[in-house]
């Protein structure tokens, strides 16, 4: 896809090789200053904010969240894979 059928073989796969990196590195990276932050984001929450239930809402909270992010991709794919569809129907390549 896009620059990647002008490149030969070697070139794509040290391409897909070096992305792979970054986006390992990225979300590392990411990892790291989220748990950095975290403490202090813990120990500054206002005294209002937090409440008995101290350990079930944050943990509801995040499935909640991870079920909404994991049906987003799903419908995201879903919708891809219609597009993909439509546009083989109007294209001259087919949907594979």
């Amino acid at each position: 896809s896009g620059l990647f059928r002008y490149l030969g073989v070697s070139a794509r796969m040290q391409a897909m090789s070096l992305w792979t990196t970054l986006s390992f590195i990225f979300n590392g990276a990411l990892f790291i200053l989220l748990g950095l932050q975290l403490p202090d984001i813990v120990r500054n929450v206002p005294p209002e904010l937090s409440s008995r239930h101290w350990l079930i809402e944050p943990v509801a909270t995040v499935l909640i969240l991870t079920l909404c992010l994991i049906g987003l991709r799903f419908l995201w794919i879903w919708v891809g894979d219609i597009a993909q569809r439509v546009a083989a129907r109007f294209g001259k390549h087919k949907a594979e």
